[in-house]
């Protein structure tokens, strides 16, 4: 009986020491979870209200939740405010990370290959191809199928326009394919799209239903939707948060913004239930309460690096973005849309993922790097870098252009007018100096590897510059390993020649018209019939048609830039009138050829010949003809 007592004693004791620690740990847990909340707040407390209207985070460690929260406003009128569980934002390409998610976990039950031919799992005729080199799956992740920017008919009014993905993938809507697969990142909406076609093509199913009930459901992620349309889902409808843009001195409510880019950015989501995404996604071993794939090989080859410009660059990780944060590795997406701007981010060494949902259109503020301080780590460099002579700093001296943009259509010339190019300088002293659109000063790099420049000063966002050379030493693509590649600018598509082609050659015919003009009143007046040759006529007509191109040329850039969404087609008419120029100029050559001897007007006509020559291949450089 007191050997009974005695054991039952232990127990007791051994139960009460083990609940004590438990006790302990939980207490420590939640001690340091309401240390990062408080911090979390003091970051928000800068933002929210101010440059922000509302926004919610969540943040998960270690296969648990330990912050969900809303900050501000979702409505501004009716002062709504933001909560992490329930107010539903738009996360916009955070969405291309479910259907990259989607794909590995088809691939992991053999239903499709990431290697294999995109063309083994789409309708037949469904691409217009202009390499043989087959598109992989894995191309479509890592945006390096090749295709072009194309915004044009994107421009949704209303609910009528919206079609299923077998009616907007066709090959009249495709963008031009213009690289090579695998050799240029350029960051792809439609790419996005034709992994949801694939998803529909063997699953058999739509891909917003599919996605809604085997994604969503089984991640208890009730508050979410793919659906574009959700007025038969009142758990969506009455959570949505309004959203806003910013100008500077107050906030502007926006429209809906519909899209046709399902699986590129129709999830709506709330931060708890992004939250249970993210813990799937970090489940490695096994032990989160969400879990996404059967297999945990699976998840670890889904975080590892798949593309980069060269060996060691950071590039892409199977549809993830990676960045380097104090020294860690960070995979993650950002998410913009109409009103709305998001990004997640995971660690996976650490165990460590983050949402932040805001409903303001093209956030631009300092939050995600304090939230990144906050939650990775500040930069462990604390010196500057020393400057370095490379023998590769005078062959990457250039002007870059971003690969995404449109290079077969007039959108061609928003890039040459916007001038957002990068131009690279080799420094005297060793190094590089880098003037872009966010630092028109110059910032200085030095090689650290081959191909591979790094930051000078310490502390540095988005600190290495990649540079990939062929074998003549000459560079075929740089960037910073995140959405597009940067590509060198022939002197051709520069706003210097651009501007000054353009301004010559409306000061050329509109001056010429102007003499000839003049001459033929003077010459009205003086009643000298004779000295108004056929010449005059000749070229009176060459400079009216060529004033008429530049000035249709005009209208048509302008129509462009203050509609980017504009479908080129319906400026057929002005595209017929600037084919008007190339046919004028041929005919002034053959004219002059033939009365070169008696043409009292040749000097002035071979002047306008070489003009309109000029004009030709300027406008058919950025496609004012077709």
């Amino acid at each position: 009986m007191k050997k009974l007592v005695t054991v039952i004693g232990m127990l007791v004791l051994f139960l009460q020491s083990g609940l004590v620690v438990y006790a302990q740990e939980d207490q420590k847990d939640a001690s340091a979870n309401e240390t990062i909340e408080k911090q979390v707040d003091q970051i928000m407390e800068k933002y929210i209200g101010k440059e922000i209207p509302g926004a919610s985070i969540g943040i998960v460690k270690d296969g648990k939740v330990i912050l969900t929260k809303g900050y501000g406003v979702s409505d501004i009128e009716k002062k709504t405010p933001v909560t992490g569980d329930k107010t539903v934002f738009e996360t916009a390409s955070v969405t291309k990370l479910f259907t990259w998610s989607m794909l590995m976990k088809l691939a992991e039950e053999g239903k499709v290959k990431l290697d294999a031919d995109i063309q083994d799992y789409l309708p037949k005729g469904t691409l217009n191809l202009a390499f043989d080199k087959k598109i992989t799956i894995l191309d479509l992740m890592n945006h390096t199928a090749g295709f072009e920017e194309k915004i044009e008919g994107m421009d949704i009014k209303n609910e009528n326009q919206l079609k299923p993905l077998k009616e907007t993938l066709t090959k009249e809507n495709q963008p031009k394919q213009v690289y090579e697969p695998g050799t240029v990142t350029s960051y792809s909406n439609y790419g996005a799209n034709l992994a949801g076609y694939i998803i529909e093509q063997v699953t058999g199913q739509e891909y917003m239903e599919y996605m809604n009930q085997t994604v969503l459901k089984p991640l208890q992620m009730n508050y979410s939707t793919f659906s574009m349309i959700y007025d038969d889902q009142p758990i969506i409808k009455d959570n949505k948060s309004s959203g806003y843009l910013y100008d500077g001195s107050g906030f502007e409510k926006m429209t809906v913004d519909l899209t046709n880019d399902f699986p590129a950015g129709s999830l709506q989501s709330t931060a708890t239930d992004m939250t249970h995404f993210m813990l799937a996604l970090l489940n490695n071993d096994g032990k989160a309460p969400y879990n996404f794939f059967e297999q945990g090989e699976t998840l670890t080859q889904m975080q590892t690096h798949s593309y980069g410009i060269v060996p060691g660059a950071l590039g892409n990780a199977h549809g993830f973005w990676e960045e380097e944060v104090s020294g860690k590795r960070i995979i993650g997406h950002a998410g913009n849309s109409g009103g709305f701007s998001s990004q997640l981010n995971l660690v996976p060494e650490d165990g460590l993922g983050y949402i932040l949902l805001m409903n303001l259109n093209n956030e631009a503020t300092g939050i995600r790097n304090e939230l990144n301080t906050l939650l990775v780590g500040k930069e462990t460099i604390t010196t500057d870098l020393p400057l370095k002579k490379s023998s590769t700093d005078q062959k990457v001296a250039g002007r870059y252009r971003m690969a995404r943009q449109p290079v077969s259509t007039l959108g061609k010339v928003a890039y040459i007018i916007a001038d957002f190019d990068m131009v690279v300088k080799a420094n005297k002293d060793g190094g590089i100096n880098v003037i872009s659109p966010q630092s028109k000063k110059g910032i200085d790099y030095v090689e650290v590897k081959p191909g591979i420049y790094q930051k000078i000063q310490k502390g540095s966002k988005d600190k290495y510059l990649y540079f990939k050379l062929n074998d003549k030493g000459q560079v075929l693509t740089a960037g910073n390993g995140m959405t597009t590649d940067s590509l060198p600018v022939s002197f051709l598509n520069t706003q210097l020649f651009n501007f000054i082609a353009f301004g010559v050659s409306f000061i050329a015919f509109l001056g010429s018209l102007i003499y000839l003009l003049v001459k033929f009143v003077k010459q009205k007046r003086k009643k000298k019939v004779a000295g108004w040759s056929r010449n005059y006529t000749v070229l009176t007509a060459f400079s009216t048609v060529g004033l008429l191109v530049m000035i249709t040329a005009i209208v048509m850039i302008l129509k462009f830039v203050t509609n980017m969404t504009i479908v080129f087609s319906s400026m057929q008419l002005l595209y017929y009138i600037n084919c008007l120029l190339p046919l004028f100029t041929i005919g002034m050559i053959v004219w002059l050829a033939v009365t070169w001897r008696k043409n009292e007007t040749k000097w002035l006509m071979l002047f306008l010949i070489m003009v309109g020559l000029l004009t030709t291949v300027q406008f058919y450089n950025v496609h004012l003809f077709f």
